[in-house]
């Protein structure tokens, strides 16, 4: 799949979850698979952008900044479900089944997505010259 159809892809399949999750749960499930999608939208697609200029810039601090910003994020996930969950605050126009469940499974998908996206990439490992030898 082209970069370029990626977001389309996003959010058609988005869309059709917190539809399908609409249809079947309620307005309330609906909401909730809605807002669990665009969490792992943001928690998965922020590395890229966040860590990209990093390991392009700095490659010797690539390893530390991401273990950084992967802690942060799993915090502010953390904080973030908290209060979404709670059942005084929005949970209680939310189905935490419905939130859960798009969670998990849009978090599987992206990691899915992300290692075959990573398998199929093309990483050059060493150079070769014009006759196609290596420099040794």
């Amino acid at each position: 799949m082209s970069r370029a159809a990626t977001p389309l892809a996003i959010g058609a399949v988005t869309a059709a979850w917190a539809g399908g999750a609409a249809l079947i749960g309620g307005s309330g499930a609906g909401w909730a698979a809605l807002i669990a999608s665009v969490i792992v939208v943001v928690f998965f697609g922020s590395t890229k952008v966040v860590l990209g200029p990093i390991a392009r810039y700095l490659p010797g601090a690539s390893l530390s900044a991401a273990l950084l910003f992967y802690g942060t994020k799993v915090l502010a996930l953390g904080v973030v479900v908290m209060v979404l969950l709670d059942p005084q605050g929005p949970g209680r126009h939310l189905d935490d089944r419905w939130f859960t469940a798009t969670l998990i499974g849009g978090s599987l998908l992206a990691v899915t997505w992300l290692i075959v996206a990573d398998l199929r990439s093309r990483h050059a490992i060493y150079d070769l010259d014009d006759r196609g030898h290596t420099g040794a």
